[in-house]
């Protein structure tokens, strides 16, 4: 496996892992009172737009050559660094 395939799997593993921490949110709704939920959702929302936006990075990174690679990159580690910083905000904040 060659440095870009590295690179790609390791966002792919991480996208997978804020994946399953979504889902724990999304289960959280359910046990949460009206107020928290309404809230709860809002925030699952903005959530699964970064989740996209970093499953868009990820196809274009997979579609970029080695020219392109390292300017997609900043972006990429960018969108990526933005959706663990919403999971973990909103984790701590339904934590309870």
């Amino acid at each position: 496996m060659d440095k870009k395939e590295k690179y790609l799997q390791a966002l792919e593993d991480k996208l997978e892992k804020l994946k399953g921490g979504i889902e724990q949110l999304q289960a959280k709704a359910s046990q949460v009172g009206a107020d928290a939920r309404a809230e709860l959702e809002k925030r699952l929302k903005e959530l699964s737009d970064k989740q996209e936006a970093a499953r868009q990075k990820l196809q274009e990174l997979k579609g970029a050559g080695a020219e392109k690679m390292e300017a997609l990159k900043t972006r990429a580690e960018k969108v990526w660094g933005d959706l663990e910083s919403a999971v973990g905000r909103v984790k701590s904040k339904f934590k309870k």
